[in-house]
């Protein structure tokens, strides 16, 4: 049995340094088993074991584990010790991502095999074998059988779009490129561009300050991480707190090192990534397509989408040869490659801008905040506002005019020898008087209600006829004490 394993101990001892050290160890998730991990772990462990682990399976395989365990100790016992080390174990790995993808579950599939023997056990040995029984034991294996299906379907979606994917890549890299070839690309294709070739391969991170800060942070603490920590390290060394013109340079003098010593190189990314990496490299080098694959997405409903990934040469830009002024007669292509040069140039003078007035950038994005929220709190008012004037019935029209008032004429004896006899004309009635009166004050304007009709006034104290008509000015008496 030693022997067996002699092989794979000398290819630990030459890749990591020991025969019992493996690549975990280069990122402390050998150490990243623990009590605390197995407290924070186990309710998520048992949700995917049941889903989309196995399907009502999983409780009953640990029934059955259970019962043999009592009526039939050794095949209990056997059964326990195949489930609950690897269950336990990994219950305690601090890696437990909370997705419903197999990513956590993977770490289980070794015991499925025993939980699906124990679950079949208990329902073969619990009851006896009558057909009523056996009959509703079939249609709970095929039920669980049919669900379990589906969701393995579902997974294997997924799967399909990167494997295929990865074998466009690969097919590409191989017809086009030689082994000795540079590679610049994300750092998900390079998993697998990684062997397509020897080539040497660098990962567009590498030149990005926020994915530099990111790799780095793992060096904050000791707990386990799945970024190497010699990795970090040398990062750190290298490149943290460079600039990103700074980064675009290396990455410029990094490529111009490699076309210096007769090496081809090439970038591959998606269109919108390539445009973006043209527009870091700058107008230093040339770009050339030489080859496009595509990455499928396969629909629900059985329509395949594609995204186009373009490999791109890069070569020294060729001495003599300007770019292009821009113009009306740019195509689609030469526009967005302008857009994301323009962008590129607009990131750079924004750091610019940080580094030397700090904080500038954070109260310029609150004041634009700020007036975002106005603008869209006065549309808000506008529609409501609206909607109000919409809703409202109109008022009734105002009448065209006001009935005349009622007129009353006084002599100007009658006023002279009483004028007590004043304060019974009703308020709105028009007064002519004639004669000669010294003087009369107009104290009230005409309402607009309709008037009282008019009364005789009689005087006591002169002779005078009232209500005789008389042309004279018309006058306002004095209000009634």
């Amino acid at each position: 049995a030693l022997l067996s394993f002699a092989p794979l101990l000398w290819q630990h001892t030459v890749a990591f340094g020991g025969p019992l050290k493996t690549g975990y160890a280069l990122c402390g998730e050998a150490t990243g088993f623990s009590q605390k991990w197995f407290l924070k772990n186990w309710p998520l462990m048992l949700a995917r074991m049941d889903f989309p682990g196995l399907y009502l399976l999983f409780p009953l395989g640990l029934a059955g584990m259970a019962w043999y365990l009592v009526h039939e100790f050794r095949r209990g016992l056997f059964l326990a010790l195949w489930i609950l080390p690897t269950l336990l174990l990994y219950t305690a790995y601090y890696w437990a991502p909370s997705g419903e993808g197999p990513s956590y579950i993977r770490f289980f599939v070794s015991i499925f095999p025993p939980l699906i023997i124990a679950g079949m056990g208990l329902l073969c040995h619990a009851q006896p074998l009558r057909p009523a029984w056996v009959a509703i034991s079939g249609l709970l294996v095929f039920f669980i059988a049919w669900v379990n299906q589906g969701i393995a379907t579902e997974r294997l979606v997924p799967m399909l779009e990167r494997n295929t994917f990865s074998a466009n890549a690969t097919d590409l890299l191989r017809g086009k490129l030689p082994e000795s070839a540079v590679i610049l690309s994300d750092e998900g294709p390079l998993q697998f561009i990684d062997f397509a070739g020897n080539h040497t391969l660098y990962g567009q991170g590498m030149f990005d300050r926020a994915t530099i800060q990111r790799w780095t942070k793992v060096l904050e603490n000791g707990e386990p991480h799945p970024f190497h920590r010699e990795k970090a390290l040398a990062i750190k060394k290298m490149l943290e707190g460079k600039r990103e013109p700074e980064l675009a340079e290396i990455q410029r003098n990094l490529v111009a090192k490699h076309l210096d010593a007769g090496r081809r190189v090439a970038m591959f990314g998606n269109q919108a990534v390539a445009r973006a990496w043209k527009a870091r490299l700058g107008s230093r080098f040339d770009f050339l397509p030489i080859g496009e694959c595509l990455q499928p997405t396969f629909r629900p409903e059985g329509e395949i989408r594609s995204i186009v990934w373009t490999l791109t040469e890069i070569a020294f830009a060729k001495p003599g040869v300007a770019a292009p002024a821009p113009s009306r007669g740019l195509t689609l292509e030469q526009i967005q490659e302008r857009i994301e040069q323009v962008r590129y140039r607009l990131n750079l003078a924004r750091e610019e801008h940080e580094q030397k007035y700090p904080g500038a950038q954070q109260s310029r994005d609150r004041i634009t905040a700020m007036e975002r929220e106005i603008g869209e709190l006065n549309g808000q008012q506008n529609r409501l506002i609206a909607t109000r004037k919409t809703a409202l019935p109109l008022p009734p029209p105002l009448p065209a005019t006001n009935p005349p008032p009622a007129t009353v004429s006084l002599s100007a004896a009658g006023i002279s020898s009483n004028f007590a006899t004043l304060a019974i004309v009703p308020s709105g009635t028009v007064v002519h008087v004639s004669g000669t009166v010294s003087s009369i004050t107009a104290s009230n304007a005409p309402p607009l209600v309709p008037p009282a009709p008019p009364q005789t006034v009689i005087s006591t104290n002169a002779p005078s006829a009232v209500g005789s008509p008389a042309p004279a000015s018309p006058a306002t008496p004095p209000p009634a004490p």
